[in-house]
């Protein structure tokens, strides 16, 4: 059909429910589905906001704001520490203990931590979270972006 979801929530919502009828990235379970909800609103509301004002702030605004910079940094562990709890639980992916749109649509964001927080130790204060993240790194489509991309590159 021509409808064009606006917005990565709205996409990637819109892609499964049309699209994966075998729910290899949804899920069938209420409760699981009120998770993802839940995650994904978290994402929208949290995750892109904050990291968002902090790569603006911190590498694109024509004055440095330090209060701003501060504000946004401070924010980003404090999600992180929110993402950590959950994922200390033993939990792999976000939800219902498989790889879903949850995953793809926080990775982005959460694969940038070394860049908006200055380097890899952004991570040594949430080590779930970095397993996480490279767990993600490692899924068949991530992956093969990655290696796309550095064949583009060479």
């Amino acid at each position: 059909n021509d409808k064009a979801p606006v917005g990565s929530v709205a996409i990637l919502l819109y892609g499964v429910h049309h699209y994966d009828k075998e729910n290899r990235l949804w899920f069938t379970d209420d409760d699981q589905i009120a998770d993802a909800h839940q995650w994904l609103l978290f994402q929208v509301s949290g995750v892109g906001p904050y990291f968002g004002q902090k790569a603006w702030f911190s590498n694109y605004h024509p004055e440095k704001v330090p209060s701003a910079i501060e504000r946004y940094e401070k924010e980003i562990k404090r999600v992180l520490g929110v993402i950590e709890s959950h994922l200390a639980d033993g939990k792999e992916w976000f939800v219902g203990n498989k790889y879903s749109i949850v995953d793809i649509n926080n990775y982005p964001w959460l694969v940038a931590v070394p860049w908006l927080l200055g380097g890899a130790e952004a991570f040594d204060a949430f080590p779930k979270t970095k397993a996480y993240v490279d767990r993600v790194g490692q899924q068949r489509g991530v992956a093969e972006a990655y290696a796309a991309k550095a064949a583009l590159t060479q």
